[in-house]
């Protein structure tokens, strides 16, 4: 189309465009915005470049936003066109058809587009993966230090652009996996509240993923951040909850002995010793390894831990220091070690010994917990060694200078508990 052929209406609206001082960039950008933004940016350039080439004619909401725009009067614009080649249904039909194929040509690159590489979403499983194995037995300070940073980056990639659907989802399940793991740690450091933040975005991040298994792992981190915090009974009911999520992996062990570590702390024998079978039962019928693994698994180990509590709560020494052992060996047999839970299998047998009044006992097994370094002085182990504290106050023991020593050595030892204060501020 020549510029003489070009419509007088098109000529107007050129006119108008350029008495504003706007390019046909700007006018677009002008009329995305007064459109509510319901079309691309694209596609708002490209209407005003065919409005005023004369290859297609604004209508209705387009019409009345563009005149408004560049001040003019959409019942005048037209003044003096033979509009009648215009109004037929079959020139309707085909702007419509023009209109959408540029718009679905827009759909589709937009589609394609992502911010994010599948060799970046791998890498960032792979370093949640890792993590999780890390934090068994090294000190939590740089490995937190790792997962913020992880997390800062999984973060920002989902509010900073957009992915496809898979990527999308595989990265929510990353983000809270890592939330998952801080609220662990944060329980670890003392930080509850921290702990339960973590959980609970890891729990949005679990629903929008529709992933069973990360809401399995967020309430194994909620259960345990409440029975270290006295809540028992919801500690029972949120590993119960998560057991009905968990997949045929160790995750579902965990899940039953945290059940039976929260019943035996209510005093509730009977329940307890039936989630710990239910952990049995859980364990034989495993079909795979656990997604993550690491921190969020339960070895042979870690099972024997949860049933030293039980049996302790019961009085059964002989039953505990058997699961001490039991414990012990599958170390031996090359099970994963995780100092936490070897800490914790050496505190329980330190309790049953000092429930047979043998101190001489119960200081071998606590002398090497009690030299940890402060880095890995978890706010978990010096609960834990309050326990042993309180039944060393026992009359039984009054005027002992062993059980003096003892608890003179715990105090000493929580005093250098490790902190969240400690990480931040490099005291270690």
């Amino acid at each position: 189309m020549t510029a003489d052929e070009v419509p007088l209406w098109s000529r107007r609206l050129r006119t108008a465009r350029e008495a504003k001082g706007w390019d046909i960039p700007e006018a677009g950008e002008y009329l995305w915005r007064g459109l509510g933004k319901s079309v691309r940016r694209d596609s708002a350039r490209r209407m005003i470049d065919n409005w005023e080439r004369g290859r297609h004619r604004p209508r209705g909401r387009n019409l009345r936003t563009m005149c408004q725009l560049l001040s003019l009067d959409p019942g005048s614009l037209f003044d003096g066109e033979d509009t009648r080649a215009c109004t037929s249904s079959e020139d309707e039909a085909a702007h419509l058809l023009i209109t959408l194929k540029a718009e679905a040509l827009d759909l589709a690159t937009w589609a394609e587009r992502t911010n994010v590489g599948d060799t970046t979403v791998s890498y960032l499983a792979a370093a949640t993966q890792r993590l999780a194995r890390d934090y068994l037995s090294k000190a939590p300070a740089p490995i937190l230090a790792e997962a913020a940073e992880l997390y800062r980056r999984t973060a920002d990639l989902l509010r900073g652009g957009r992915q496809h659907l898979r990527q999308s989802r595989d990265l929510h399940i990353i983000a809270g996996q890592l939330l998952a793991f801080l609220s662990w740690a944060s329980s670890d450091l003392g930080e509850p509240a921290a702990a339960e933040a973590y959980a609970s975005v890891g729990w949005v991040m679990a629903e929008q993923a529709e992933h069973d298994a990360l809401r399995a792992m967020v309430l194994t981190a909620q259960s345990k951040n409440a029975f270290w915090e006295g809540r028992y009974r919801q500690a029972a009911e949120l590993a119960r909850q998560g057991e009905q999520y968990a997949p045929a992996t160790e995750a579902k062990v965990l899940l039953a002995c945290q059940e039976g570590d929260a019943h035996q702390a209510l005093g509730d024998l009977g329940r307890a010793q039936e989630a710990q079978h239910r952990a049995q039962t859980a364990r034989e019928a495993i079909t795979a390894e656990t997604e993550v693994g690491g921190l969020w698994a339960c070895g042979r180990a870690r099972q024997a831990n949860y049933a030293v509590g039980v049996h302790l709560r019961a009085r059964d020494t002989t039953s505990a220091l058997a699961s001490v052992a039991e414990a012990h060996q599958a170390y031996a047999a090359g099970e994963l070690w995780a100092y936490g839970t070897w800490a914790q299998i050496c505190l329980g047998a330190a309790i049953a010994h000092v429930l047979k009044g043998d101190l001489d006992r119960a200081l071998e097994e606590l002398t090497p917990i009690l030299a940890l370094p402060s880095e890995q002085r978890l706010a978990t182990l010096v609960n834990r060694l309050g326990e042993v504290d309180q039944h060393l106050a026992h009359r039984r023991f009054h005027g002992s200078h062993a059980a003096l020593t003892l608890r003179q050595q715990i105090t000493a030892y929580q005093a250098d508990a490790l902190t969240t204060k400690a990480i931040t501020t490099g005291d270690q």
